[in-house]
């Protein structure tokens, strides 16, 4: 019995010494000793029971911790029929609040490269919140319309997407390093809000077709949720950096985001290959595999287009066209609009590109990452999860990606991948920034 329970704690020592214990003034975390497990055990209950009981003392409501910026968004639940057309906005969709490690990342970018990391939290864990977005929406920006409203959501200034495999780390870790920044990375929340109508799941089971507009309302309500700050802390802007596979809803990122930058991150086609194929003993276990049985709608179409069926074909050529889906919607998307300034994934800790990077986000020409803020930026960037530097470790990333792409990989590239990469790079200079410094780099 002692073993089971010593097991448990230390699990949970080992837990503890790897991230900082979250609190807050309101939310404060109940210390145990490893007498109570035993103690439980003795009156006849279960240590897992124990374990899993409330740990935090809070001395708000759920709505209040809300309204405080006590908790932030973790997660979102939408069914697939939510934003059906005929309704007036997107209905029963769930958001789930806790306390995360959020006002720790500026201190150490590299401890949280993603949002995943943000919200591993006991207090996530345990004692999450959940409510109907659409009515926390409300509540929300009724409190902060007040005039003396201590808390507000801060402007969305940037969102970055990228074509996959680019290591986009190097550049989100630099931009979190500066305090002013609220970098989210791959937040799930958006991504369940973005990828409504395109998510394949939902798309199986919806009856309903899916209204983009509404979908993009949707965005912008969370995308205002997961942007609160207090007033008195450091935050003037948020930036989004989303999944690769948000790129087919390009749509609904430009309407729901119309006065942000727009960043596209590009690779090389071996790199997108290379990083799907992961394991080239075993090309089944790629994620496009899944396309084999139960293709998405927009690979259905492609393939009715080609006169092909999905079980024809290999995994390295349903991944090179889902690659092949991705690069057309930004290739339609730069054409249309103009907006994505595209960055080649070899330049994103170069200086200038990141000074261009920073000018955009801050609304300024020539400046630069501030001056306040540049050596610590330029230093995060190449430190991995523990905060040793590995300047190589893109480049022995690269390689690897390389050494993953066989023949039938390169055969797939060139059937269906063939020219798009070319085009994404000849649209480089013609979106908003049209010089070296704040548009295509890739020269360098």
């Amino acid at each position: 019995q002692w073993r089971i329970v010593e097991r448990v704690l230390s699990h949970r020592r080992r837990h503890l010494s790897q991230n900082d214990v979250i609190q807050s003034a309101h939310i404060k975390k109940i210390v145990k000793n490893p007498q109570d497990f035993l103690d439980a055990e003795d009156e006849g209950g279960y240590y897992v029971e124990y374990q899993l009981q409330p740990e935090y003392n809070e001395t708000l409501s759920p709505l209040e911790l809300v309204q405080e910026t006590e908790i932030q968004m973790s997660r979102l639940s939408c069914e697939p029929d939510s934003c059906k057309t005929g309704a007036t906005m997107c209905e029963r969709c769930s958001a789930n609040y806790c306390l995360t490690n959020q006002i720790l990342v500026a201190d150490a970018p590299y401890k949280y490269p993603t949002y995943m990391f943000v919200t591993d939290t006991d207090h996530c864990r345990v004692q999450s919140k959940t409510f109907g977005l659409n009515a926390l929406h409300g509540e929300i920006t009724g409190f902060d319309d007040v005039a003396d409203a201590p808390t507000e959501s801060v402007p969305v200034a940037m969102v970055i997407m990228e074509m996959g495999f680019t290591d986009a780390d190097r550049l989100t870790k630099g931009l979190s390093a500066d305090p002013a920044n609220l970098v989210l990375v791959n937040p799930q929340p958006l991504y369940e809000a973005i990828m409504q109508c395109d998510d394949k799941r939902k798309s199986l089971l919806s009856s309903s077709t899916c209204d983009r507009t509404l979908a993009a309302e949707m965005v912008k309500k969370v995308a205002y949720l997961l942007c609160r700050a207090r007033k008195e802390d450091s935050y003037e802007r948020c930036v989004f950096k989303m999944w690769a596979d948000t790129t087919v809803a390009l749509d609904i990122i430009e309407a729901a985001f119309p006065d942000s930058q727009l960043e596209y991150i590009y690779t090389e086609s071996d790199q997108y290959m290379g990083g799907m194929i992961f394991d080239p003993d075993r090309p089944i276990r790629a994620p496009c595999a899944k396309q084999k049985r139960n293709p998405s709608k927009l690979l259905k179409a492609k393939l009715e287009e080609r006169g092909m069926a999905a079980q024809d074909l290999s995994v390295e050529e349903l991944c090179a066209i889902e690659s092949d889906i991705q690069m057309e919607m930004v290739i339609k998307s730069q054409e249309n609009s103009g907006r994505l300034n595209m960055l080649h994934a070899d330049t994103l800790t170069d200086e200038d590109v990141m000074d261009g990077v920073a000018d955009r986000l801050h609304g300024t020409q020539g400046v630069g990452i501030p001056a306040h803020v540049r050596d610590k930026v330029l230093d995060v960037v190449d430190k991995d999860e523990r905060g040793n530097k590995d300047p190589d470790r893109y480049t022995n990333n690269k390689n690897k990606r390389t050494g993953n792409v066989g023949a039938s990989g390169k055969a797939a590239i060139d059937s269906f991948m063939k020219g798009k990469h070319d085009k994404v790079k000849e649209l480089g200079n013609k979106g908003k920034g049209n010089s070296n410094r704040y548009g295509d780099t890739e020269t360098r």
